[in-house]
């Protein structure tokens, strides 16, 4: 399984109706230098012809995106443009004519990235769209379906996405099994903040990465290190980002099993479990309960291992922190605890 051995071994149609076509053969946007974070997704997307820029040359990486141009964003590359023949629409803000109707529609009938009336009678189109309006967007056009996928999880991602009722949870839930999201380093994910023409990009690129199969290594690796940095927080005392990142661990290893072999994805779920089963030992505040936890746990990372070899190196490393978790708290119930 090469994207976990590397593991071991290292321990958008995206112009707006003003915009035309860019000549690839040409210097690249004036305004996305080598250094731009952006610069390899719009890179991507220019080579493979579903990206624009303006015609002084630009790209305007830090311009806000609204509705309409992400709707036509996400329904361009789906729908060809012979079947994008709506003339009018049952939102209020949306009047025959208007350029971006036929996406409108297309995305309200046809790939239901939209809801429409009775529900919502006017679609804003002006108004810049948000991180998580357009992450939906983008899932539900691909048909995603995030309701099924994981919903057995419900626990909190981060700061500011901690209720699984929202209507957003289930889109912030898939995008964290996919690395299209990520909490930012003071622990939010800031699912409202208003998206960039490079924002999209980005966004848009690692998700055809991501259904392209091109993002399992980046996954895996992710997730490792996320495991490793949840452990380093937990000796110091900082139980709750513990949880956090080991779950965002799991959720990054169910996700790369999109595309994977029968054989990788045994061992994809098996290093999910090995990640909640530390997220079950983190959330417990009890020293008289996590020494037998930890032993539960120490045998189930053991049998995991044994079904899949090549899990060996990791499960050694995890079992040795186990054991230290459980002398740990052996130290705390016998008041010797550092």
């Amino acid at each position: 399984m090469r994207f976990v051995i590397s593991v071991i071994s290292i321990l958008l149609v995206l112009a707006t109706p003003t915009a035309i076509a860019f000549d690839t053969d040409a210097e690249l946007f004036y305004d996305v230098p080598l250094t731009h974070p952006a610069y390899e997704a719009i890179n991507a997307l220019v080579d493979a012809g579903i990206l624009s820029g303006y015609s002084d040359g630009s790209f305007r990486p830090n311009q806000p995106v609204n509705r309409a141009e992400a709707v036509k964003i996400v329904v361009a590359p789906l729908i060809p443009s012979q079947r994008l023949t709506a003339t009018e629409s049952p939102f209020l803000d949306v009047p025959e004519g208007a350029w971006f109707l036929p996406y409108v529609e297309s995305g309200r009938t046809e790939l239901q990235v939209l809801t429409g009336p009775p529900e919502r009678q006017y679609f804003e189109p002006s108004r810049h769209v948000q991180y998580v309006e357009f992450l939906k967007m983008l899932l539900a056009a691909h048909g995603v379906q995030v309701h099924q996928s994981y919903s057995a999880i419900r626990h909190p991602f981060s700061f500011d996405v901690h209720d699984p009722d929202q209507w957003y949870y289930p889109y912030i839930r898939s995008g964290l099994s996919s690395s299209l999201v990520g909490v930012d380093p003071e622990g939010n994910i800031l699912p409202h903040r208003s998206l960039s023409r490079a924002d999209v990009a980005i966004l848009l690129h690692q998700f055809l990465q991501y259904l392209e199969g091109n993002r399992h290594e980046q996954l895996v690796n992710g997730a490792y290190f996320e495991m490793l940095n949840a452990y380093s927080a937990y000796s110091v005392m900082k139980r709750q980002e513990s949880v956090d990142r080991m779950s965002r661990a799991s959720m990054m290893l169910l996700g790369a099993q999109l595309g994977a072999s029968a054989d990788e994805q045994a061992q994809l779920r098996s290093l999910a479990s090995i990640a909640l089963l530390f997220r079950s030992l983190y959330m417990q505040t009890d020293p008289t309960l996590i020494e037998p936890e930890a032993k539960n746990a120490w045998h189930r990372i053991d049998a995991l291992s044994t079904d899949n070899p090549e899990l060996q190196k990791i499960a050694d490393y995890m079992k040795g922190r186990v054991e230290i978790l459980a002398e740990d708290a052996r130290n705390e119930m016998n008041g010797t605890f550092q």
